[in-house]
């Protein structure tokens, strides 16, 4: 797992004479969270879920059916579904007469058919309203609570290890990009004056950017198939 501590050792142990400019450690996360990360949730995006709780009245809005989900990440929906309700045996479906086990099952066959055609008539179990609600269709609001997955950029701590590497050499181009900007020509160190080559800089993060984008661009797509 990645740490704020470990990039900035990374990017100054590449970049020899940065800790003898004046830009403070803070400086430098917050310009690689800027744009490094910005950059990198286009090459690597988490899968995650979480729920919403229908009856919650913070969550509810004047619109039948239609619930806020606040999305401050850019989160991507992927899907939504059910996870809990007390009305099932509330639904206007009859049991079979018959005793014991028998009706129970009987039972159970229709209200499996029952659901499955009504899957079949209304496929769109819900809508995402831009940019902070959801629509969920009649058969899918009758839960009390659903399921949210989603994809996300990752903080620092979340990239994943093997993407680590990628990450840093990322981190680091964008900084010599940062620096070659400043127009910075010298760097007094212990050991004396150091020449700052900007244009050097400059070429050398824009050749690591440009491999970047490459990778993104042969990547495949997250596909993911719907059985209805």
């Amino acid at each position: 797992m990645l740490t704020s501590a470990d990039i900035v050792d990374y990017v100054k142990r590449k970049i020899s004479f940065l800790p003898y400019i004046d830009i403070s450690d803070e400086d430098i996360m917050d310009h690689i969270k800027r744009y490094t990360l910005r950059e990198f949730a286009r090459f690597s995006r988490l899968r995650k879920s979480t729920v919403l709780d229908t009856r919650n009245e913070w969550f509810k809005t004047t619109d039948k059916n239609v619930f806020k989900f606040y999305d401050r990440q850019q989160r991507t929906i992927l899907n939504i579904y059910a996870v809990s309700t007390t009305t099932l045996f509330q639904q206007q479906q009859p049991m079979f007469v018959g005793d014991g086990i028998n009706s129970a099952i009987d039972w159970l066959m229709s209200k499996t058919l029952t659901d499955t055609v009504a899957t079949l008539l209304d496929y769109e179990y819900w809508q995402y309203i831009p940019h902070n609600k959801i629509m969920l269709n009649r058969y899918m609001s009758a839960s009390e609570i659903v399921g949210i997955e989603y994809e996300c950029a990752p903080l620092i701590t979340e990239i994943p290890d093997q993407y680590e590497p990628i990450f840093l050499d990322l981190a680091t181009a964008y900084c010599k990009e940062w620096i070659a900007n400043m127009r910075i020509d010298n760097v007094n160190s212990l050991f004396g004056e150091i020449n700052v080559n900007s244009s050097e800089l400059r070429q050398e993060a824009q050749t690591v950017m440009d491999d970047f984008k490459e990778k993104i661009r042969k990547q495949p797509p997250n596909l993911y198939i719907h059985v209805g």
